[in-house]
């Protein structure tokens, strides 16, 4: 008898009901945000600052960046350095 082989591939990750129901966030705060480009928090205020990223302020000290405008800056980071 011949077994069923599982058509997912090994890079698939597998998502348990309450994960794909989830919708994902696309506005971070900014220690999410230092985390995802791997920075320290104080230089991710520092390039809110300087204007590097565009953000959205959202009341009293609530500072929410756009995880596209991380990856935008990113490809354009890697771009300079060619």
């Amino acid at each position: 008898m011949k077994k069923k082989v599982d058509e997912r591939s090994a890079t698939e990750s597998i998502q348990t009901p309450q994960e794909s129901s989830k919708p994902r966030r696309r506005l971070v705060r900014v220690n999410e945000a230092a985390e995802y480009l791997d920075v320290r928090v104080w230089r991710m205020r520092e390039m809110l600052y300087q204007g590097v990223l565009p953000h959205l302020q959202q009341g009293r000290g609530v500072v929410l960046i756009d995880e596209r405008d991380l990856d935008e800056h990113v490809g354009h980071s890697k771009e300079n350095k060619k």
